[in-house]
């Protein structure tokens, strides 16, 4: 995480707020469903109202690298207004046998590239928990 990021651990997940807008929401489940792509597809209605204008960009299942270490992985990535104005977001979720993970990441759309980026860094050198 870059050093400017601030860490802020609650009972729904690990929490990284970026001082420029945006955050990045790290949380885990016991029980996590076999297929990322279907749980985000049957999740998609009843999350999407808890975001003001909500718009679904897609929902995709990733392959590799992600399926080297994990069952499934998936992305579900849309935009929604808050305070700060239109913001991007990604759901990125995977899983092993034991447990499933969602990196939850979101930006002010004029910063989405770069945090886009840096999302895959983090993937990349995520390790779950014991």
């Amino acid at each position: 995480m870059p050093a400017s990021w601030e860490l802020d651990q609650r009972d729904n997940g690990v929490f990284f707020f970026n001082p420029a807008g945006g955050y990045l929401q790290i949380d885990q489940t016991d029980t996590p469903a076999d297929n990322a792509k279907e749980d985000w597809e049957r999740q998609e209605r009843t999350i999407s109202r808890g975001f003001s204008g909500y718009q679904r960009e897609e929902i995709v299942a990733l392959d590799e690298p992600y399926l080297d270490e994990y069952i499934s992985a998936a992305d579900w990535e849309f935009t929604f207004a808050d305070s700060n104005g239109r913001m991007r977001a990604v759901n990125r979720a995977f899983h092993n046998e034991e447990k499933g993970y969602a990196l939850f990441l979101v930006s002010p759309e004029e910063d989405w590239e770069e945090n886009r980026e840096l999302l895959d860094t983090m993937t990349e050198s995520f390790e779950p928990a014991e």
